[in-house]
């Protein structure tokens, strides 16, 4: 989860990127990062339903024109959703699935090979400031 953002904001961040209009924006790199956020979000409070929808989301993304690197950002979020799936099972590999476990590793492999480093590193410079509220839609 992203540094600097109190617990409360986090929880009303993630309250906003679950809404059915969260994604209605036609920036694709906003809602790449809003992805990441989401991503990020569910993990930190073990929500499965927040990693299904910011997987949607990205399935969605990945099927429009993207450059390397937003390639490279959506497949390294991706993994990160995958992962956070995993330790939701508990990590009981007989419970994750061949398919599933497949899905992870490729992702952080495009990541790493698509140009995504400058743009991970830019994105972890950047934090949320607890006096920060959801989004705004530009």
């Amino acid at each position: 989860m992203e540094k600097h953002i109190s617990h409360s904001n986090a929880e009303r961040l993630y309250r906003h990127l679950m809404k059915p209009n969260a994604f209605a924006i036609s920036n694709v790199q906003r809602k790449i990062d809003r992805v990441g956020q989401l991503i990020d979000l569910a993990g930190a409070f073990t929500r499965g339903d927040g990693l299904d929808r910011a997987l949607a989301v990205s399935d969605d993304l990945l099927k429009q024109v993207l450059t390397s690197a937003q390639r490279g950002l959506l497949s390294y979020f991706r993994a990160n959703a995958w992962s956070h799936r995993r330790s939701l099972a508990g990590d009981d590999l007989a419970k994750w699935e061949l398919p599933e476990l497949e899905r992870e590793t490729p992702g952080l492999e495009f990541a790493r090979s698509g140009g995504a480093a400058r743009v991970l590193c830019f994105r972890h410079a950047v934090h949320l400031h607890a006096s920060d509220g959801p989004p705004r839609d530009q």
